[in-house]
């Protein structure tokens, strides 16, 4: 529906929306309303006949033609490829929920994962930092003072765990998780 059709005054409502030519109550019987925007177009604008004008006017409930200006023809015309962009655009969107959606699964499922896997951990505190230069040596070290620990506590062979200090290298002895 067209804008200058909504909230038309009393006055406006006998001029032609296409010409603006107010209407004399002769041509009034040439006259037709728009079926969509409600606009009122003179005789000299439709081109239709008195005879297509009676038809279009049948105030039935069983009037199964309509007029419509060439505004709203053309706008109906428009009509199937702006629906057919708009189920586009609605199936677009869906799918991307959908993969949103998937891919939020995908990372709780990850996150569970690596909780489980972290929950093996274990981290030891003020293990004090071997003084030796060499990276090895410094890995032996940390190996076997969390195995003499964990062999003392809890007497289990950890011969097979991995370890690695977390933080800097002389951090206030950086915490060991076997």
């Amino acid at each position: 529906m067209s804008a200058k059709g909504k909230n038309r005054s009393p006055t406006s409502m006998e001029k032609c929306s296409k010409c603006n030519k107010a209407g004399n109550p002769a041509d009034k019987k040439l006259s037709i309303t728009c079926d969509c925007c409600k606009d009122l177009l003179c005789g000299d604008c439709h081109g239709l006949s008195p005879t297509e004008i009676r038809v279009f006017e049948l105030k039935t409930v069983a009037r199964v033609v309509t007029f419509l200006c060439a505004d709203c023809r053309s706008t109906m015309t428009q009509l199937p490829s702006i629906l057919k962009k708009l189920n586009d655009l609605t199936d677009e969107v869906q799918q991307l929920r959908l993969r949103q959606n998937m891919m939020a699964t995908e990372a709780a499922v990850h996150e569970l994962t690596e909780r489980k896997y972290r929950a093996q951990n274990i981290i030891v505190y003020d293990i004090p930092e071997s003084t030796s230069e060499n990276i090895q040596e410094k890995k032996k070290h940390d190996s076997e003072e969390v195995a003499k620990l964990i062999r003392g506590v809890c007497n289990i062979d950890c011969s097979k765990a991995k370890m690695f200090r977390l933080g800097a290298p002389k951090s206030a002895d950086a915490p060991l998780v076997p």
